[in-house]
């Protein structure tokens, strides 16, 4: 298995294995295979499923390398053309591509009608990877080149100012300061900062607004292949080429520093409660359950008193813990 990837509800789990053509579609709540689509090739290498679920676009191995946008319900092939396809804008306006007659540019297509809009040049070497703002108003493009660059999509000129035919786009802002390739970019959910990560194992956090760089976080001992924020912000995840994956806390050390503050300060208290539930319960989930359930906790204690019965149930160890916070 190559490549995978869950519809936005959660209900579906596209898969694609090595070896063969085929898109399989499984019910994530019967976990049965609902369908089997025909991808682009053997050997699918990567698919995104577009925003409103009713599409994949999945790409395969074959030299040149060709994808395919398919109906998920139907199972009917939508289109193919060459090149491999990189992300989904979350308004489902846009789709973005790399054409293998010009690795350098990346190409914007609209998402319905697969018709080019805009193609984003300056790079000096190979597009490899690209992720859209969560406004769909920025796209974040990464290269071979060292360089990550920002590129403005609600500065492209109308429909009926392009004259029907595609745009070139040179001007955006330009990140620097990776001393290798990078492989990946992820916004944060409030779209003030950009996390960038590739082959020289350093992830940086920059603040788009000055466009500066505000923290380079360290740990990782190989290439960094893929971030993600949660959806609250709070963590960044990544994954490396050292067979880790880590969890990051992001948020300003004053930020920090306080949070950790008023959690201790509510620490007997949660310790107090949780020995009064454990003695009624004598169970880690049932204790749990009850203090999810209690809506006269406020949420500091509640959390205080969730991370007291994960330390009761689990003593502390000598296995470092997975959680790291920026140098």
């Amino acid at each position: 298995m190559l490549t995978l990837a869950f519809s936005p509800d959660g209900r579906s789990l596209v898969i694609a294995s090595f070896g063969d053509d085929r898109l399989r579609i499984w019910d994530v709540p019967t976990m049965r295979l609902r369908k089997e689509i025909q991808g682009p090739g053997s050997a699918i290498r990567f698919l995104i499923i577009s925003p409103d679920g009713a599409r994949v676009a999945a790409y395969g191995g074959q030299i040149p390398p060709r994808f395919s946008v398919c109906d998920l319900s139907s199972g009917r092939r939508l289109f193919e053309g060459p090149g491999r396809p990189l992300a989904y804008s979350p308004d489902g306006r846009w789709l973005t591509v790399v054409r293998p007659e010009d690795e350098n540019t990346v190409v914007l297509l609209n998402a319905q009608t697969h018709e080019t809009i805009a193609r984003f040049q300056g790079y000096e070497k190979s597009v490899l990877s690209a992720t859209f703002s969560p406004d769909s108003r920025r796209l974040a493009s990464c290269s071979s080149d060292l360089t990550v660059r920002l590129w403005q999509l609600d500065a492209l000129p109308p429909p009926q100012a392009r004259e029907g035919g595609a745009i070139t786009v040179t001007e955006c802002q330009v990140l620097r300061g990776h001393t290798d390739e990078v492989f990946a970019a992820a916004f944060h959910p409030d779209g003030t900062r950009l996390a960038t990560a590739g082959r020289d194992r350093a992830i940086w956090l920059w603040d788009l607004k000055r466009g500066e760089e505000v923290a380079r976080i360290a740990g990782h001992t190989s290439y960094v292949w893929s971030l993600a924020w949660s959806p609250d912000g709070a963590t960044l995840v990544s994954g490396s080429g050292d067979s880790t994956v880590r969890l990051w806390d992001t948020a300003p050390l004053r930020i920090r520093y306080q949070a950790r503050r008023e959690a201790e300060a509510l620490r007997p208290a949660a310790e107090r409660l949780v020995e009064q539930l454990w003695r009624q319960k004598n169970d880690p989930s049932a204790v749990v359950e009850a203090l999810r359930e209690d809506g006269a906790l406020t949420e500091p204690l509640r959390h205080a008193a969730l991370r007291a019965v994960l330390r009761r149930a689990q003593p502390p160890t000598d296995v470092p813990s997975k959680r790291h916070d920026p140098p």
